[in-house]
């Protein structure tokens, strides 16, 4: 799950009932160190709130709400975690959702895991933090 390209053709849909339920992916990185988590997941009326945590430690608290009128697909950062070599438990948690969400739906397209951190200054532009 390390690098700049991922498989967009497989999803994974949790159908989290509220806040605090949690799914979690075992992803394996070729070296301790920082990895920003990139995921592209869909996001629409019945979607929730989520954060991501890595074996069990919660790192800048990052949100990602993924509500939206109409559905669609998109590429978010959840930030980024510091991971030891080998495997890892990176686990998504609801934080809620919405308003105007119909639901706490979490539906998860890809994920890549990215060497360092960095954050989004605009949509779909990084800039990187050493």
């Amino acid at each position: 799950m390390t690098g700049d390209t991922y498989d967009l053709d497989s999803t994974v849909t949790s159908q989290f009932a509220q806040e605090g339920d949690w799914a979690n992916y075992i992803v394996t990185v070729p070296a301790d160190g920082f990895y920003t988590v990139i995921a592209t997941l869909d996001v629409g009326p019945d979607k929730g709130a989520y954060k991501i945590t890595a074996d069990d430690v919660e790192y800048d608290g990052t949100v990602v709400d993924a509500y939206a009128a109409e559905a669609a697909s998109k590429e978010v950062n959840f930030g980024a975690v510091y991971l030891h070599y080998g495997e890892n438990d990176l686990k998504f948690v609801s934080t809620g959702k919405n308003e105007a969400s119909s639901g706490h739906v979490l539906t998860l397209n890809a994920m890549k895991l990215v060497p360092g951190v960095f954050s989004a200054a605009a949509e779909d532009t990084y800039t990187w933090d050493d």
